[in-house]
């Protein structure tokens, strides 16, 4: 329904109703060439001016960003020094952008799926009886404390047995953050997972992130 290539703009109070694909795709491009100005823009590191109450019902996807987003400073200088792996991001700070308000509902897939992010908080979503999972995030590329997930609400369904099976699936990176969520309506049971972890690692064969990730849950 919605398709956002650039978020140096305002998103507000938008609702999509039954559609086949993502209510909301966030697609944002590493750079493109304007053909209006002689400059570079590189919309993936580009800071959000305003993302906020969005609705989404009936989707495939309700919230969707991919490939990814981690705003930043310098938006079209690299995210990360590798040369400099005990401050990475010093050449280039992240800078934080905050998804405020967002209701996914009845999805058919997930209420919100993020493939990669940097600085990106996500406040005050609610997720409501989507059908495999409310909230998924695959890979967190920053610092512990520059992702999170804050005053949220999820709501399964113990009628139906079929959908609702997980509430939220955490990052098979570090850096997850979630603070003040809310679970309702499932019984952790097969058919029912307040919270799984490891995004994707049940088949993926990525080997370059290995061991255990540190999830932080502060109530």
């Amino acid at each position: 329904s919605y398709y956002l290539t650039n978020l140096n703009n305002i998103f507000e109070d938008n609702m999509a109703l039954e559609g086949d694909k993502y209510g909301v795709w966030v697609y944002l491009r590493n750079a493109t060439e304007s053909p209006f100005f002689l400059m570079k823009i590189c919309p993936v590191g580009i800071a959000l001016s305003s993302f906020k109450n969005n609705s989404v019902f009936s989707h495939e996807i309700g919230l969707f960003i991919s490939p990814g987003y981690w705003p930043r400073e310098k938006p079209c200088e690299p995210f990360r020094d590798l040369m400099n792996m005990n401050q990475p991001f010093i050449k280039n700070k992240p800078l934080n952008a905050t998804f405020n308000g967002f209701r996914g509902y009845r999805n058919r897939d997930s209420g919100v799926f993020a493939q990669k992010v940097g600085a990106v908080k996500f406040d005050n979503f609610e997720l409501i009886e989507n059908k495999r999972a409310g909230f998924e995030i695959r890979t967190i590329e920053t610092i512990d404390g520059w992702f999170s997930l804050r005053n949220s609400k999820f709501k399964g369904s113990l009628i139906d047995k079929a959908g609702d099976r997980i509430g939220l699936i955490t990052a098979k990176s570090d850096g997850n953050y979630y603070e003040n969520i809310s679970f309702v309506s499932f019984d952790n049971t097969l058919n029912s997972i307040a919270i799984q972890t490891c995004s994707g690692c049940e088949k993926d064969t990525d080997t370059d992130i290995p061991g255990g990730k540190i999830i932080q849950i502060s109530a």
